[in-house]
């Protein structure tokens, strides 16, 4: 509201539009906190990352190893010549 359509309102008129703000506000943040619930418990329920996990202890295990880009491009190679194979 502007400053020009304020002054023109009475006092319980300014009440009435003071309190309309606030209700609306008051439900903005009850929605708002509503949402945080709702990621708080899906955040909660995602597994725990510090856990053993078996991928993460396998991850990096051919880091050092000089074959690995090699056995990567022939992989690589296969799965073309499959998809190549297959589209024709």
């Amino acid at each position: 509201m502007t400053s020009q359509i304020v002054s023109n309102l009475t006092v319980d008129e300014l009440k009435d539009v003071i309190t309309s703000f606030v209700e609306e506000y008051e439900d903005k943040v009850s929605d708002a906190r509503s949402q945080l619930r709702q990621v708080e418990n899906l955040l909660g329920s995602l597994p725990n990352v510090n856990q053993d996990n078996p991928w993460l202890k396998m991850a990096g295990m051919h880091k050092d190893n000089p074959l690995f880009e090699e056995v990567i491009a022939s992989i690589e190679a296969n799965h073309q010549d499959v998809t190549d194979g297959e589209l024709n």
